[in-house]
């Protein structure tokens, strides 16, 4: 049995951090937990091009190894928002990309990191014209601090990237394995 025996804040900014005292077998110890909530991603894939459309973006934990870590679209679920309804609303803040909620498939819901944090994201496939997105403007909200570069890619061209040693985002992984699995079912 566990038993958690107290919780302290530790710090609270961009990320809220907690010491627990957890009990487990008898024994007693310290643990620290990032608390977050829950962030959805996606994967638009262009059927016509055998295209996809990803995002590079500063990401602290990446770095100095990556300037800028190629990932999916991705961002924070809204209070009261569903997951849908912010992965549309993601893909237009980050991409120009205009989809509905029709259009998403939904691959599952994923801890990110358990060992140190509660946040959970829901991973999204989407099956959509690309010839519309200006690759040429800059992506994301300045007023959340965003500056992204949108990155449009030949399917194969991914997967050959993420077969290749290095740092990758594990749910832009996922997400493409799925999205190889979905085709190779529907050929």
């Amino acid at each position: 049995m566990i038993e958690i025996v107290s919780r302290e804040q530790v710090y609270r900014g961009y990320a809220k951090v907690e010491r627990w005292q957890v009990k487990q077998d008898g024994q007693q110890r310290p643990v620290e937990c990032v608390l977050r909530g829950q962030s959805v991603a996606l994967l638009p894939y262009d059927p016509a091009s055998d295209t996809v459309l990803l995002v590079r973006q500063f990401r602290p934990g990446a770095y100095p190894e990556y300037q800028q870590l190629l990932e999916l679209i991705a961002g924070m679920i809204d209070p009261e928002e569903s997951p849908l309804t912010a992965a549309v609303r993601e893909a237009a803040e980050e991409t120009g990309l205009s989809i509905s909620e029709q259009d998403l498939v939904h691959i599952g819901r994923f801890y990110l990191s358990p060992g140190i944090m509660t946040e959970t994201t829901d991973i999204f496939l989407c099956f959509t014209s690309l010839a519309q997105i200006d690759l040429a403007s800059q992506g994301g909200l300045a007023s959340e601090g965003e500056s992204i570069v949108k990155v449009r890619m030949p399917l194969a061209e991914l997967a050959r990237q993420l077969a290749s040693p290095g740092g990758h985002s594990v749910t832009l992984a996922l997400a493409c394995a799925q999205l190889q699995v979905q085709l190779a079912i529907n050929r």
